[in-house]
């Protein structure tokens, strides 16, 4: 459980990093911390990658390999075709 939700949280900052330009365009998410200025992509990727890492760590090596190829798989589907829309 603890591995997927950390892998989660990196995919979702992941997310958050790739759409910080839309968010600075829509009244709803304008305020956002990458969007309005007060955090900044570089650490907030080091945090994504952190996050991934250890969650992806607990995965391969208190689940199985399986498991830690199936959380890959998930944050690639979450970043790269879900955040396109």
């Amino acid at each position: 459980m603890g591995g997927t939700t950390l892998t989660m949280a990196s995919s979702c900052v992941l997310n958050n990093i790739g759409d910080w330009q839309l968010d600075q365009k829509m009244t709803r998410t304008k305020d956002r911390p990458l969007a309005c200025g007060r955090l900044k992509s570089r650490g907030v990727l080091l945090y994504a990658l952190i996050l991934g890492l250890a969650g992806e760590q607990v995965l391969f090596y208190k689940v199985n390999a399986l498991v830690g190829w199936l959380g890959l798989f998930g944050m690639f589907v979450y970043v790269v075709f879900l955040g396109a829309w």
